[in-house]
C-alpha cells in the first residue's frame, strides 16, 4: 500500500513492494528527464528495510545547476537540443514539483 488520504496520519509496517515502487518510479522519472537527472534515490523511512513507516516514497532527484530550466523545456514538449536563455535575475522560477510532475505526464 502506498499513500494516506488527506489529513490521515499513519505508520505501517514495512512493505517489500516500496522498493519495486521505488524502481519504477525511479524509470518513469529517468525517461521523463533522462540525464538531466544526475542522481534518483529513495531516502526516508521507506527505503529502510523492516523500519516502520508512512507508506510514501521520499524520492530525491538531483540535477545538474541550470537543470530547471531544462526541466521547463521538457515539461513543455519542446525541442531540447538547444538549451533555453538563463532566466533574468531575480525572476521567479518554475516550480520544480509541478514541473516533473507534468513531464511525467501526471
Amino acid at each position: 500500500m502506498l499513500g494516506l488520504k488527506h489529513g490521515i496520519n499513519t505508520i505501517v509496517d514495512h512493505d517489500p513492494e516500496w522498493s519495486r515502487a521505488f524502481m519504477e518510479e525511479r524509470a518513469r522519472i529517468h525517461a521523463a528527464i533522462g540525464t538531466v537527472a544526475r542522481g534518483i534515490e529513495h531516502y526516508g523511512s521507506t527505503a529502510v528495510d523492516g523500519l516502520k513507516a508512512k507508506p510514501i516514497l521520499d524520492i530525491l532527484v538531483g540535477v545538474a545547476p541550470g537543470s530547471v530550466q531544462m526541466l521547463h523545456v521538457f515539461a513543455a514538449g519542446a525541442n531540447t537540443e538547444a538549451p533555453p536563455a538563463p532566466p533574468s535575475q531575480g525572476a521567479a522560477l518554475p516550480n520544480f514539483k509541478d514541473l516533473l510532475l507534468r513531464s511525467l505526464g501526471k
